[in-house]
């Protein structure tokens, strides 16, 4: 008989973004803020067939300024649910990151689920582009 799960579990993801397995390969299910808030920030907005609001549109990002501009709206936009239930109490942008190589833009989002208790969310895909200038 299959696994269910309740609609506030989801797939754990480690903090370089994998999913966890167990020894037998079975992806490990974990049902924290934390996970559910990097599922919800790492997939893209509108590709899961179930729901199209879930996910967020961070991979869209194409400038530095872009990213200064937009990251903490589009984090709260793909957050909403967690932030209306009251699980997230705020949202706050962290340390920004560029590789100029291949242009890849890395984030950092402090997720508080108190006032003063926070889970720190590193190394956010943001989009990719040319080198930088």
């Amino acid at each position: 008989m299959p696994n269910t799960y309740s609609a506030k579990t989801t797939i754990f993801i480690g903090a370089d973004g994998r999913c966890v397995v167990d020894s037998n390969g079975h992806l490990t299910m974990d049902d924290t803020v934390a996970s559910r808030a990097t599922v919800r920030l790492r997939a893209r907005r509108g590709e899961y067939y179930r729901d199209r609001t879930l996910g967020s549109r961070l991979h869209t990002i194409e400038t530095i300024e872009q990213a200064e501009r937009e990251f903490l709206t589009m984090c709260e936009e793909a957050l909403k649910p967690l932030l209306d239930s009251g699980e997230i109490v705020r949202l706050e942008q962290g340390a920004m990151e560029v590789d100029p190589g291949p242009g890849l833009f890395k984030s950092q989002l402090l997720i508080y689920v108190e006032e003063e208790e926070y889970v720190e969310i590193t190394g956010l895909p943001l989009g990719t582009w040319g080198s930088a200038s």
